[in-house]
């Protein structure tokens, strides 16, 4: 299976000049864990996950008196070009799912950006897409097996 069988085309995608709060407000509306950071041409630049967001987002409480989380006041004025990672491990459309999940257990990310043959964005593969991919070729697997053991049975009462 390739990877271009089982990422997400068309990813949504966040520009370096995102403020950070508008960042984190797309990763919990989408649902994801990171986001390309592409350039105004849409080429990509990177990829920005929670941790680059959250790092040095909350202060300090001293007086353990507020409720909620305090934010930095530097926060808000930070963008997505102060924090996103620049050399984003990739994967390639054409390339075996096993090369882009190996690529992604070493390098911890939950998701690879996808390009094609000329470097251009055109997908994501995350860990949830080979999970999903996973349980349906367990599900399939479970599927097949239990028709051969109904055909067994089948057999074994006509005999």
């Amino acid at each position: 299976m390739l990877v271009h069988d089982l990422m997400t085309p068309a990813p949504a995608t966040l520009h370096p000049g995102t403020h950070l709060d508008d960042a984190l407000s797309a990763l919990a509306r989408l649902g994801v864990t990171s986001m390309p950071v592409v350039d105004d041409q849409g080429w990509l630049l990177g990829i920005v996950s929670e941790v680059d967001l959250i790092r040095g987002a909350v202060a300090h409480d001293p007086d353990d008196q507020h409720p909620g989380v305090v934010i930095d006041p530097q926060f808000q004025s930070r963008i997505v070009g102060d924090v996103y990672t620049r050399d984003a491990v990739c994967a390639r459309a054409c390339d075996d799912i096993a090369t882009a999940v190996e690529a992604m257990v070493a390098a911890s990310a939950t998701c690879l950006p996808v390009l094609n043959e000329v470097g251009q964005l055109v997908g994501v593969i995350s860990r949830r897409d080979v999970v999903k991919a996973l349980v349906k070729q367990d599900e399939a697997m479970a599927s097949e097996l239990d028709g051969l053991i109904g055909e067994e049975c089948l057999s074994a009462r006509k005999s």
